[in-house]
């Protein structure tokens, strides 16, 4: 079963990413733009909407997959070097948490496989160093001419400004909201009816609802922040778009997922990764509200489809095996 989950999830993320680099392709050079260090061009020319590009995101789930298996003597080594490969490829495409979510799978994986994991410090500092150093090289790549001109040069520096972007523009949104909150200056009630927006997946809802023309306009124009910074607090955007309803709305959702959570953690296969990427959701709540986002539906999704095709793939084919068996007998 965990073969033939592999084997679906492999086909889709290479489909994926083939069909993103394709439709890049037909845009701009992506030889030009890697060597030109200027890999934000592609993220551009990715398509917005739903399409064969968007299975790519299935790379999170495949590359742990096959590492898993590969030390497990159940996957040819070559395999997963090439879903490796395929993750790469989709995490310089504008997807790092691509990165976090494939931790968190394999993590996961080894977790269930082992009943329970020493963590050696030697190990923990090493892989922190890898991941630091993987993300350094993503932000060089994309972003290096940006930081050049604003006045830093070095790679590791700009992952460090990457970095405090990523955890000081969430901490200060989330401050700057409750205390306005507290004083009574900033109140969004929000409708029983509209605030479902908050958890409409984001391939049905409306983009134009409630988005304001700057970002800081969207806190009341009380919190300063870039209008670059669109990830800034999953309980202040929220609040700040639907009100108290909207936050109570979503509630649903997470306890929804905080429930699957805990069923699909007992398994020991690779459905396993079903709670690992439904703990990145919450891993990721303190900023972004991820469990309407189609990042997320798209991964549960998938391993929704590997599971049913790895279980009905043997009954079909054991059933067309039946059907040849009485034709032949039939014919004699």
């Amino acid at each position: 079963m965990e073969r033939r989950f592999y084997w679906f999830i492999t086909v889709i993320a290479a489909i994926g990413v083939v069909a993103a680099l394709a439709g890049i392709a037909q845009q701009v050079s992506i030889v030009d733009a890697v060597a030109g260090r200027q890999v934000n061009k592609l993220v551009h020319a990715l398509p917005g909407q739903t399409s064969w590009a968007t299975l790519r995101y299935a790379t999170a789930i495949a590359a742990p997959i096959g590492i898993y298996l590969w030390r497990r003597k159940l996957a040819p080594g070559n395999l997963a070097l090439f879903n490796v490969a395929l993750l790469v490829v989709n995490i310089a495409l504008a997807s790092r948490i691509s990165l976090i979510v494939a931790i968190l799978v394999y993590a996961m994986l080894q977790y269930r496989a082992l009943g329970k994991v020493r963590i050696k410090i030697w190990a923990l500092v090493a892989g922190a160093a890898v991941i630091f150093m993987s993300l350094t090289a993503f932000t060089y790549v994309r972003s290096a001419n940006y930081y050049e001109e604003n006045g830093v040069s070095s790679p590791i520096a700009m992952n460090f400004y990457q970095i405090a972007s990523y955890l000081g523009a969430p901490a200060q949104v989330s401050v700057g909201v409750s205390n306005l909150i507290a004083d009574g200056s900033f109140r969004v009630t929000g409708d029983p009816v509209s605030s479902l927006g908050a958890i409409t997946p984001t391939f049905l809802a409306d983009k134009d609802l409630n988005q304001p023309s700057s970002v800081s306009e969207r806190y009341n124009n009380r919190v300063s922040i870039a209008d670059n910074l669109s990830t800034n607090s999953a309980f202040a955007d929220t609040y700040a778009a639907f009100g108290g309803w909207g936050l109570f709305y979503t509630l649903v959702p997470l306890g929804i997922g905080a429930f699957g959570f805990g069923v699909f953690a007992r398994y020991r296969s690779v459905v396993v990764s079903f709670s690992a990427v439904l703990l990145y959701g919450f891993f990721e709540y303190w900023r972004i509200f991820m469990f309407n986002k189609g990042f997320l539906l798209f991964l549960l999704f998938a391993i929704g489809a590997a599971v049913v095709f790895s279980f009905a793939l043997p009954r079909l084919a054991n059933r067309f095996r039946k059907l040849r068996y009485r034709r032949t007998v039939l014919e004699r």
